[in-house]
């Protein structure tokens, strides 16, 4: 990657591969801290709610995070389960938690985690982990905020040359 880097990018290619590298760790960061943080709040959630084995559901919900709509994969029969027990508040309260502080979460925390690691501000960052998604599924989770690392320290530094 450093010699076709140094060949395409020149003098600036170490910077860009540095840039590179910062936003795929980030978002790889981002992937396992936001995972285990809605793992953790929809754990909570359950544990609130009254249902068996919260802590496994929590578990659970971790493990399908990284997937789009993931975590809904595990509230959203834990809703319907409490519902056909008939404790409709339970079940009303579950699929809220699911929603507003489980899955908003990976709306923020992921970006932040790329933001420490890479020079792209938060706008950026959070557009890239979208269109990536949309674009390119789980390997647009990366592939979008690295192009857009790269583009941007490009663009960057050539501004910087005109001036």
């Amino acid at each position: 990657m450093r010699r076709l880097f140094g060949r395409v990018a020149g003098s600036r290619a170490e910077r860009l591969l540095r840039e590179a590298h910062g936003t795929m760790t980030g978002v790889l960061y981002g992937i396992i801290g936001t995972a285990l943080i809605q793992g953790a709040l929809a754990a909570v959630g359950f544990w609130i709610a009254g249902m068996p084995a919260p802590f496994l559901l929590g578990v659970l919900a971790a493990m399908a995070a990284p997937i789009p709509w993931g975590v809904g994969l595990v509230v959203w029969p834990s809703a319907l389960w409490l519902a056909s027990e008939g404790d409709y508040a339970a079940a009303i309260f579950v699929f809220i938690w699911g929603i507003a502080p489980v899955g908003i979460v990976d709306n923020f925390v992921r970006p932040l985690f790329v933001r420490r690691s890479s020079r792209l501000p938060f706008v950026l960052v959070l557009l890239g982990l979208i269109g990536g998604a949309l674009y390119a599924g789980v390997v647009g989770l990366f592939l979008g905020p690295v192009i857009l690392a790269v583009t941007y320290a490009l663009v960057r530094e050539w501004a910087a040359e005109e001036r």
